[in-house]
């Protein structure tokens, strides 16, 4: 939030207040809802729409892609195959 200082975003209800302010969105911007890395260059999408949250996954999966493994999403940093019966899990 602009304006407030660490120490006022140290309570729980701070730190609440501060994460709706600023969403994480993964957009060009902290809280924005404009993309610059992928084929949607430059697109602004509505908060809170069906096409928004694809875009921020399409930007978290994308940013993250070096721990993707054939066994999943972040598979190199997290052990599907410890917490699944079929060792698989995406």
């Amino acid at each position: 939030m602009a304006g407030t200082s660490l120490l006022e975003t140290q309570s729980k209800e701070g730190i609440q207040r501060w994460w709706a302010v600023c969403p994480q969105t993964y957009g060009t911007v902290h809280g924005g809802t404009s993309y610059e890395n992928d084929a949607k260059s430059g697109d602004t999408f509505e908060f809170g729409t069906r096409d928004f949250f694809e875009q921020v996954d399409r930007t978290f999966y994308g940013w993250n892609r070096p721990l993707h493994t054939e066994a999943g999403f972040f598979a190199k940093i997290f052990p599907y195959g410890r917490y699944s019966q079929w060792g698989r899990w995406q």
